[in-house]
Formats: C-alpha cells, sequence, structure tokens
C-alpha cells in the first residue's frame, strides 16, 4: 500500500523523511521530498514572514524580577514623596509649598514609572511562549 503524502502535515512528512528507508524506496524519498519542497514554497517560514506588529520584549524570571523589584522602588519614592510633601529631584528638593508643579510632576512620573513597570514585569511576555502560527 502506497503513502498518501499529500494528507501528511509538514511534521509528519519531515518525520518520513528522517525514517524513510532510502535504499528500499527510492520512489517514495523523492515523493516526500517534492511534498515537503511544495509546501515550503506555498507556507513561507514564519521567520521570512513579514510581521506587522512590532515585537514584544521577551523576560525570564530574572528579568521579570529585577524589573518589579525597580517598579517597586519607583512607586515607594512617589507615595512617600506625596505623603511626605518632599519629593527629591535632580539636584535639589521639590515641595509641596515652594515649587507645587515640579513637586508633582515628579510623584506623578515616579507613580507612573512604577505602575508601569510593575504592568511590564507581570504580564510581559515570557521568554519560552510561542505563538502557534
Amino acid at each position: 500500500m502506497e503513502p498518501n503524502y499529500p494528507n501528511y502535515s509538514l511534521e509528519e512528512l519531515h518525520e518520513a523523511l528522517a525514517t524513510i528507508d532510502k535504499d528500499a524506496h527510492p520512489e517514495r524519498l523523492v515523493m516526500i521530498q517534492d511534498e515537503i519542497l511544495k509546501r515550503s514554497s506555498q507556507n513561507p517560514k514564519p521567520s521570512e514572514q513579514k510581521s506587522e506588529l512590532p515585537q514584544q520584549k521577551k523576560l525570564g524570571t530574572g528579568g521579570r524580577i529585577f524589573i518589579f523589584v525597580i517598579a517597586a522602588i519607583m512607586f515607594y519614592f512617589g507615595v512617600t514623596g506625596y505623603l511626605e510633601g518632599e519629593i527629591a529631584g535632580k539636584n535639589q528638593k521639590y515641595t509641596r509649598e515652594e515649587s507645587s508643579f515640579m513637586y508633582y510632576i515628579h510623584v506623578l512620573i515616579f507613580i507612573g514609572i512604577g505602575i508601569s513597570l510593575m504592568y511590564f514585569a507581570i504580564f510581559g511576555k515570557n521568554k519560552n511562549d510561542t505563538k502557534a502560527q
């Protein structure tokens, strides 16, 4: 009985190519190679396809922990600065009474960056996540 290679999946074709007895069945070898070649010309590999969406940075566990720690520090500085009425700037401290605009800008930046990094650390893409295509 002759195998029906057009009904095989690409993975099954590669497996058949790897396990076929090339000396006993040279005609089947040619059929498998032709079917693989035909499919690869119809469906280019995912790496050859241009993605329209930008790739999201993938994180491992260590990267997630590091980003989460930085996020917690930023969030802490923003919240304590708001509660104490004083927050550190580049070369000075901004207070709620003396320089309220810069004070609130710094508070919002610290808290905003902290929340954004926490979100990224929790919901960012894992290194081992693969998208079926």
